[in-house]
């Protein structure tokens, strides 16, 4: 917001507010310092260069300036909206919604306030505070956009796919040639199962904006939730054609492979995600059970170890090390191993089962029927 009070009877603050209008930043910021040193307190000026600052991302400088036009005048609608949007840009949303909040006080039926406060509560997490804001932007104006494609956004967030699809639709009739609200209405789609659909959009996504590689994973995760999974590979391959060593990308495709049947490129897939990620844990236990998968057990331990040793306390790939030495014959080291996990408070299944198992194993019948 841009509104102000009276301009000083400077010609200097003339001068400055001619050449910020017409784009010459530097000297429009050389003006505005001279207005303020002849009048430090002057609460119009601190606002204006406050804004101009906040248009050239110097954040600090902005907002210092913009909080002493606030405290100069702080029942002033804009001075404390753009303070409020200076603060968001710093990451500083509790103090920025309460600068939105107090604008609002003064104004409560003002529309871009109820979308800006919306849009640090998203950003806090604060969803269903979020949406009420959006709607209350909406039902002032109800094709404003921007808060159409947000709601629908949160509304994802919240698992409720089908509201968000409405306001996406609205939001895509003003604007259908924005790849944004293209993607989150094939996502509203996709969770609403309607998988044809969301596959063509996405396919929409891909071609206005190939760059996008959220959209290839989006795509074939689609794909095969349809069943697709020779064209679900192909697509994230597509996408690896972009980005050679996307580890998401990498990742789902390893599964989608294992999946299909496709081992040993599934565990081509993890060591190229290990050759830029040697310290993930996750990695080294995917391509473990890709191995143990393959029956190459041996290799597949060593994968757990390694997995191990990146993250001492990763309990799957204890439990995974643990079922490796049960297949090897190894049943009172396994049952050393997985016995302490099966035990724990936070137990999860995968250990209880095997620790039952290795009990029945050991002739502890009993006690196997007690743990499960």
């Amino acid at each position: 917001m841009n509104g102000s009070k009276a301009n000083p009877p400077s010609a200097t603050f003339a001068a400055a507010v001619k050449a910020h209008r017409s784009g010459d930043l530097p000297q429009a910021e050389a003006l505005f310092r001279q207005v303020l040193r002849q009048d430090p307190g002057n609460a119009d000026v601190c606002h204006r260069l406050g804004l101009l600052l906040l248009h050239a991302n110097r954040l600090d400088e902005a907002v210092d300036l913009l909080g002493r036009a606030v405290a100069r005048n702080g029942s002033h609608l804009a001075y404390r909206s753009d303070l409020g949007t200076g603060l968001q840009a710093q990451g500083r949303l509790d103090q920025a919604i309460v600068q939105f909040q107090k604008a609002l006080s003064l104004e409560p039926d003002a529309w871009e306030l109820h979308y800006n406060l919306g849009n640090a509560l998203r950003l806090q997490g604060s969803l269903d505070a979020a949406v009420y804001h959006y709607q209350q932007a909406l039902t002032a104006r109800p094709d404003f956009v921007e808060a159409q494609a947000n709601l629908g956004n949160v509304l994802l967030q919240q698992g409720r796919p089908g509201a968000a699809r409405d306001y996406l639709e609205k939001a895509r009739q003003h604007r259908p040639r924005s790849v944004a609200i293209l993607y989150s209405l094939a996502k509203a789609l996709h969770l609403q199962g309607r998988l044809e659909e969301a596959i063509s959009l996405y396919g929409k996504v891909i071609r206005h904006q190939p760059q996008r590689l959220a959209a290839y994973m989006e795509r074939a995760r689609a794909q095969a939730d349809q069943g697709q999974l020779p064209a679900a590979i192909h697509c994230l391959r597509q996408g690896l054609c972009r980005q050679p060593d996307h580890g998401q990308i990498l990742r789902l495709l390893s599964q989608l492979l294992r999946d299909h049947g496709d081992l040993e490129a599934a565990a081509d897939c993890i060591r190229k995600i290990i050759a830029t990620s040697p310290q993930s844990a996750e990695a080294h236990y995917n391509l473990g059970l890709t191995l143990e998968d393959q029956g190459k057990l041996d290799e597949a331990q060593e994968c757990y170890r390694h997995s191990l040793r990146c993250d001492p306390g990763f309990r799957k790939a204890l439990v995974a090390e643990a079922g490796v030495l049960e297949k090897q014959g190894e049943l009172a080291r396994a049952l050393q191993m997985v016995k302490p996990l099966a035990e724990a408070q936070d137990a999860d299944v995968g250990a209880i089962v095997l620790h039952a198992k290795l009990i029945r194993q050991l002739g502890q019948t009993q006690a196997a029927v007690d743990r499960l």
